[in-house]
């Protein structure tokens, strides 16, 4: 009986207080990212957070364009209508070697550099910022790989990327020689 109710009780808890990869009451979560082709409901911040990542992408990416997103933002592909650089809209799924192999793969198999959305979050709260998101001498945990972190900074220094827009929790990377200007 007790027991019963007690697992009822954190059942319909953790049902009201979370989402897939969005805690917090579900109540709050009433807001739609501006983009025709949203359909999940979250919170106004992260709605916000959303929209100024879109707004601030758009001058540099157009449809079918390669973008790589680090680490796993595969809903940008998806309103963007890009492909991930990393064969992936996920690289956070990749151990570290894989990931390795990838970016050798992409930078002899694509054409261009891709423009480059970095997460300054931690799996799985996207929208909350983490002081360790670039650390590579971190504690490792399941969600924190320090020779990932050395991977993605290593494209970035090699291909001369430049940060092009940042908020809280994202940045945007462009390659030196990109073509790809901002139209303010």
């Amino acid at each position: 009986g007790l027991y019963l109710a007690q697992m009822t009780a954190k059942g319909i808890h953790g049902w009201m207080n979370t989402a897939y990869f969005d805690d917090g009451p579900r109540w709050e979560k009433r807001y739609l990212p501006s983009h025709p082709l949203a359909t999940t409901f979250t919170t106004e911040r992260n709605s916000k957070l959303t929209d100024d990542l879109l707004v601030h992408l758009k001058p540099y990416v157009k449809e079918d364009d390669e973008l790589l997103c680090f680490q796993s933002l595969a809903t940008v592909h998806y309103l963007t209508h890009t492909r991930p650089y990393l064969y992936n809209p996920w690289p956070w799924t990749y151990d570290a070697s894989n990931m390795e192999l990838k970016f050798k793969k992409a930078e002899s198999g694509h054409r261009q550099l891709p423009v480059v959305v970095r997460e300054k979050s931690s799996l799985p709260a996207w929208y909350l910022y983490d002081a360790d998101w670039n650390n590579a001498k971190a504690a490792e945990t399941y969600t924190h790989h320090n020779r990932k972190i050395m991977l993605i900074n290593q494209f970035l220094q090699k291909h001369h990327y430049r940060l092009a827009w940042e908020n809280e929790v994202f940045q945007i990377w462009l390659p030196q020689n990109s073509r790809r200007e901002r139209a303010d």
